[in-house]
């Protein structure tokens, strides 16, 4: 996908250099190249996630075994600014909130969103002290690409790299994927991360309402 969009628009750069006799701008490939593909694949995740509301998988957050915290992540990405939120939530087995972060950056696609969160969910799990631990992520290509331990994202390859080595840091990791249903929280830290509008003391005075996802 990523070397057809690259040589589709120096084609198209080719083409207006002949009819305006000018000399190809290489930056302007590059930035349409990379505009175009963070759209595909903000399109591809969209309907990823679309398919989970029709697929099996659990539509309610489920609480960890005992001696386990349960961490949700999420990216949420605008393809027009590259702003990206990112929403980290963390559940003991009696669905308490026991740590949670959010944070605001820079990200040129929706699914370098999606491993950041991952990778930082499991760096604050470490500074917590976490031993045992179930991180949930609603993008399924990502959770794949790390069980599997394979490339194919090379935009998102030294973050699965860290993800991997992250995960050795623990007596027990499990990465697993669900519904974005399940990770409504998530969810909403993140999107409010990205419009710079998250509470500042979310983790102590949660919503009512997060005690259904």
């Amino acid at each position: 996908m990523a070397i057809s969009q690259i040589l589709w628009n120096i084609w198209k750069e080719r083409c207006r250099c002949i009819h305006e006799k000018r000399t190809p701008n290489h930056v302007q490939v590059i930035h349409s190249s990379q505009r175009a593909i963070a759209e595909i694949e903000n399109v591809l995740l969209t309907e990823e996630k679309s398919a989970q509301a029709k697929s099996s998988c659990p539509e309610k957050w489920e609480a960890p075994e005992p001696g386990w915290v349960k961490i949700n992540c999420d990216g949420a990405q605008d393809s027009r600014t590259r702003n990206a939120g990112l929403g980290i939530v963390m559940r003991d087995s009696q669905s308490r909130i026991v740590g949670g972060f959010h944070r605001e950056i820079k990200a040129k696609s929706p699914l370098i969103a999606e491993a950041m969160a991952i990778k930082e969910g499991l760096i604050r799990a470490k500074e917590k002290g976490f031993s045992k631990i179930v991180l949930e992520t609603d993008c399924q290509i990502v959770q794949q690409c790390i069980q599997s331990k394979k490339h194919g994202h090379w935009e998102i390859d030294p973050i699965l790299a860290d993800i991997n080595r992250l995960k050795g840091d623990f007596e027990q990791c499990k990465i697993k994927w669900i519904c974005r249903n399940a990770n409504g929280v998530a969810d909403w830290v993140a999107t409010l991360s990205r419009k710079r509008m998250c509470p500042q003391n979310w983790v102590n005075q949660p919503h009512p309402l997060w005690f259904m996802y």
